[in-house]
């Protein structure tokens, strides 16, 4: 998943046409050396870390309150994602329909983007026609934090896996270790997003290269 999510990024990134009618989003990804490299592996790393942190959150939730408890986080979570771009007076896809199929037509494909940058962290779901820089920084976040407050909440409700006595399931992470993976993911998030921030290519690089014509040659990612 994260190698997908990572080099579709990187292939719409490159794209000659994409840096030319999309310059001011796109034109990140350096085009060879060291910090090609680093980025590459920082897109890797960042999607590694959304997806299991977001599906570790649900999975101590639903150990926690079931189903039902993940469908009212995860509805939770997409409604003040919704209300954000209401309150901004940015929800709706001015699309070639009535009124009426535009706004259900936004509501499905705004739910689609939140969804998807929930577990893969895509990179490009912070365009500005989409979740926007803030919010997509925001919900990573808020994906992280998640973790650590599921687990403090499971210790405080003092369920164990499966609902039933302790010592009697079979678990594959104790639960001492909940927070050791925790801490490990908060980290190795941080470091991808100091290695997109610190190596990518940002403003005046990136428009330097491209007044210059550079080649964009292929690269394997």
């Amino acid at each position: 998943m994260s190698e997908a999510v990572s080099y579709s990024t990187y292939v719409k990134d490159i794209s000659e046409i994409s840096r030319k009618t999309g310059k001011i989003f796109y034109g990140f990804v350096p085009l060879s050396g060291a910090r090609l490299v680093i980025v590459k592996w920082s897109m890797y790393l960042l999607s590694f870390c959304q997806l299991l942190g977001k599906s570790l959150q649900m999975s101590i939730l639903f150990q926690v309150g079931g189903g039902n408890l993940v469908l009212l986080v995860m509805s939770a979570e997409v409604g003040i994602y919704l209300s954000y771009k209401i309150a901004r007076r940015d929800f709706r896809y001015w699309l070639p329909v009535n009124s009426f199929h535009s706004v259900w037509m936004s509501v499905i494909s705004r739910i689609t983007v939140k969804i998807i940058s929930d577990f893969t962290g895509f990179l490009h779901a912070r365009h500005p026609y989409e979740m926007g820089g803030f919010y997509w920084l925001f919900n990573m976040v808020l994906t992280q934090a998640s973790v650590f407050g599921s687990i403090m909440l499971k210790e405080e409700l003092g369920r164990s896996v499966g609902g039933v006595g302790k010592g009697s399931e079979r678990v594959f992470i104790k639960g001492e270790d909940y927070m050791s993976i925790a801490t490990a993911l908060l980290v190795a998030w941080s470091v991808a997003i100091f290695g997109l921030i610190l190596f990518s290519e940002i403003g005046e690089r990136a428009r330097l290269r491209l007044s210059r014509k550079l080649p964009l040659r292929e690269h394997k990612c």
